[in-house]
């Protein structure tokens, strides 16, 4: 009788330890499948935001030529008219200004980076500032600050993305 009972403890003892195991076995399954799921989401996550980057280093670029070509035909408006701004940009040039400041304007809201995102959309308000100037020595002088400020935004820009490859 008295082996019956240590059997039986032994019985209980050992389905419990069983059941215990599985367990435990499978909320460490569960913790590494969150894992797992929580790091696929951040490196995606990094891989958007490296994409829109290096896509807006591109629009950033893009712009500041359509900005000098703006400014190129806008001089040479002013040398046969003698008044600024007398002429309207070609159809082409504007709508692609257009259409890369509303681009600039998507991608500048996708970064992640405060900091930067502020720059970047201050940098491209400099642009529209600068396309708006009434006079030839307002646009040199905007023309000067902007592309200064434009290499500081891109040297901002190509630290976080290097941050994004770590």
């Amino acid at each position: 009788m008295v082996s019956l009972i240590w059997g039986l403890i032994g019985t209980v003892i050992g389905a419990s330890v069983s059941i215990i195991t599985t367990h435990l076995n499978n909320q460490n399954n569960v913790n590494i499948q969150k894992g797992s799921d929580n790091f696929k989401r951040a490196e995606l996550f990094r891989e958007f935001q490296r994409d829109n980057l290096l896509q807006l280093q591109e629009k950033l670029s893009f712009s500041m030529r359509l900005i000098g070509r703006a400014h190129f035909e806008d001089l040479v408006s002013y040398k046969e008219t003698n008044k600024w701004q007398s002429n309207l940009l070609g159809a082409d040039l504007d709508k692609g200004i257009n259409e890369s400041f509303r681009e600039l304007s998507i991608k500048a809201e996708r970064i992640d980076n405060d900091e930067l995102r502020n720059e970047v959309k201050r940098l491209k308000e400099q642009m529209e500032e600068c396309l708006l100037a009434n006079n030839l020595p307002s646009r040199k002088g905007r023309i000067t600050k902007l592309t200064k400020d434009f290499e500081v935004v891109m040297s901002q820009l190509g630290e976080v993305l290097r941050a994004n490859y770590l």
